[in-house]
């Protein structure tokens, strides 16, 4: 809870809180927008023993700067109370540190001589002997706790795991169903250009091209796949829609994603009709017409 000392004591702004040093702010890449990072210094009159002998520093983020009805620039120099009273030295640029379900809040990073996390950032080559010299500092400094790590990718990914898993899922019965509808549109043209061998036979007799026998053998199928795209694109369409709401970073949906859906299906429609359609244009029509 912050709250200016103008501010009445039951009157407090909620906010996301961290205990930070003076490295924080280039570990994580974050932009300070106005005034000063924290110095060692600073850092270090948190160490005190004395709860009232402790001076803090706070780095405050622009979405705190205007909950307290500042600009970033008139919050430099101001007074805070964050549990303890102290001095406001940088505003930060707002960035995300929740999911983008959520907006950004206030928060507020406040000198510490205390933490429950060391940050490490690495470059990514040789990770074993990278995470070795870190354990091994580790247990120099901290030989009486565990040595346990987790990677911030990971925990950034953990916060989408229901729209991965949902992913997955609807990749698994998207492709099961156009497995299933395949092989439906595969028998069903079998079936159909059965019935229809003698005629296809006479069309040929008669001078049709193979691309002509083709189009008229799976017109039909193609009309019925245009009409379900029809129907399906405006349904997909509001339920994307509604999915999407949930979010306060979001995307738009473009019109070229259902376009080429469509197309997609489409195509598949026409090759797996044409397989059948193109062995009967291609046939000998005496083997059709013979019993005639």
């Amino acid at each position: 809870s912050m709250r200016l000392p103008s501010m009445p004591e039951n009157e407090v702004i909620p906010v996301n809180a961290n205990p930070v040093d003076n490295n924080y702010l280039e570990v994580n890449g974050l932009q300070l927008i106005t005034g000063t990072n924290f110095t060692g210094q600073q850092v270090d009159a948190t160490n005190e023993e004395d709860w009232d002998q402790m001076v803090f520093h706070y780095i405050i983020n622009e979405s705190a700067a205007k909950k307290l009805g500042w600009t970033p620039e008139e919050a430099i120099g101001q007074e805070m109370i964050l549990n303890k009273e102290g001095i406001i030295v940088g505003v930060i640029q707002d960035f995300n540190f929740q999911s983008l379900r959520n907006d950004i809040n206030p928060l507020v990073l406040f000198t510490a001589s205390w933490g429950g996390k060391l940050l490490v950032k690495v470059n990514g080559n040789d990770m074993p002997s990278t995470l070795a010299y870190i354990e091994t500092q580790w247990k120099q400094f901290m030989p009486d706790r565990p040595f346990s790590y987790h990677f911030l990718d990971e925990d950034y990914n953990q916060l989408y795991e229901t729209e991965l898993q949902l992913g997955k899922t609807m990749n698994l019965f998207s492709g099961i169903a156009i497995i299933l509808a395949c092989l439906g549109l595969f028998g069903l043209t079998s079936y159909m250009i059965q019935q229809r061998k003698k005629e296809v036979s006479i069309r040929k007799v008669l001078g049709a091209s193979v691309w002509s026998l083709l189009n008229n053998l799976s017109s039909n199928f193609v009309k019925l796949v245009f009409l379900a795209i029809l129907i399906a694109s405006p349904i997909a369409y509001f339920l994307m829609q509604e999915w999407l709401s949930e979010f306060t970073y979001r995307i738009n949906l473009p019109w070229w994603a259902f376009a080429l859906a469509g197309l997609v299906v489409v195509s598949i429609a026409v090759i797996t009709a044409g397989i059948h359609g193109l062995k009967a244009a291609i046939a000998n029509p005496v083997n059709n017409l013979k019993s005639e």
